[in-house]
């Protein structure tokens, strides 16, 4: 077994470490293996970063040979006891449950539970459309981040490698087998921003600024929208846009900005209490019995849940929760719900935050 250590000079975390974990407490860790399956595959390296002395460093254990998985396995643990947060790309998918599988097959003392695991590819995951990424491995992260490596293999392509090398060691397989797995441990540092995201999906908005705004729309239509801008907590490293169902939201390094549509149409506001309603179909509407006692018989039905509304033609806007009343829908089963509009909205504080922050979730 060989162990390589490095000082990683002038590099430095462009995320706060604070907003995961104490940074002393970090430890980043990629394994590198000869596949997939821990019971048919071997594993060759385990690499780590962590940060201590306002440095950060690198510290990798090689095998030499097949045999010595479980010596590089120890080494690892031996290392990582003062540490309590495992950092790491996919490793719930992948290494930690690797680790595991060898653990078992060597009968090792050790426990990977004890570590809190943070995976930063299960943190991104949900934000891979709204992101516009292709895909979500850590090198399609680097290059929206635009991270440089130097390493220019995958890890696919250095297992005939490593198999090279146990047959016959050259210090040039040796340093390609290592440069890839420091580039990966560098790149989950370099990659930390975009956590960001994450972080702001997870954060409470304030509204800064709201807007009406009226335009005209590519066929002549005359149509209002409302803009709303908040501040982002900690700057984003990419601009993004994004739209749903109509609302855009829109970032920069500073500023959560959101465009919700006004709808201008028709539409139900369901009453509780159905049976306590007659439905007019002639008017299209429902009325309380205390009222149709005066409607001909001939006119009236008895409400159910689908017909015991009324109409009412407004302004609109989507809401993601029954926040706002009275609710109105185009039909009972429904998933869209609306509200009516009204310009004291715009100078209602509170009412606003609570609209920012349901946008931001609903996106």
């Amino acid at each position: 077994m060989q162990t390589q250590q490095h000082r990683l000079e002038g590099i430095v975390a462009a995320y706060p470490l604070e907003l995961i974990a104490p940074p002393e407490e970090l430890l980043f860790v990629d394994i590198e293996t000869t596949g997939f399956s821990a019971n048919t595959s071997y594993l060759y390296m385990i690499g780590c970063l962590y940060y201590t002395q306002n440095e950060f460093h690198t510290i990798q254990w090689f095998a030499d040979n097949y045999e010595e998985e479980s010596e590089i396995i120890h080494s690892f643990f031996r290392f990582s006891e003062s540490f309590h947060y495992l950092v790491h790309y996919n490793g719930n998918g992948f290494d930690l449950p690797y680790l595991n599988k060898k653990i078992e097959k060597y009968h090792l003392p050790y426990l990977l539970d004890r570590f809190e695991s943070i995976d930063i590819y299960k943190r991104i995951m949900p934000y891979k459309q709204i992101l516009a990424l292709e895909n979500l491995k850590q090198k399609s992260i680097e290059a929206f981040l635009l991270v440089n490596r130097n390493d220019l293999y995958n890890g696919g392509q250095l297992i005939s490698i490593y198999h090279d090398y146990v047959k016959s060691p050259t210090s040039y397989h040796y340093e390609l087998l290592l440069l890839h797995n420091l580039d990966d441990l560098k790149g989950m540092l370099q990659i930390l921003p975009i956590l960001s995201y994450y972080d702001l999906f997870h954060s409470t908005l304030q509204f800064e600024k709201v807007l009406l705004h009226e335009y005209e729309d590519i066929h002549g239509i005359n149509r209002r929208e409302l803009l709303l801008t908040c501040s982002a907590n900690q700057p984003l490293p990419v601009n993004i846009s994004y739209q749903k169902d109509n609302c855009r939201i829109m970032c920069n390094a500073c500023q959560v900005k959101f465009r919700v549509p006004l709808l201008h149409t028709e539409l139900k506001y369901y009453l509780p209490d159905y049976k306590d309603y007659y439905y007019l179909p002639m008017e299209d509407s429902a009325i309380h019995k205390s009222v149709a006692a005066y409607v001909d018989h001939a006119h009236r039905v008895p409400a159910t849940q689908a017909t015991c509304y009324v109409k009412k033609e407004a302004n609109f806007l989507p809401q993601w929760h029954s926040r706002f009343s009275p609710e109105f829908k185009t039909a009972l089963r429904s998933a869209e719900s609306y509200f009516c509009f009204e310009d004291s909205f715009l100078k209602d504080e509170h009412s606003l935050n609570v609209y920012i922050n349901d946008l931001l979730h609903f996106f």
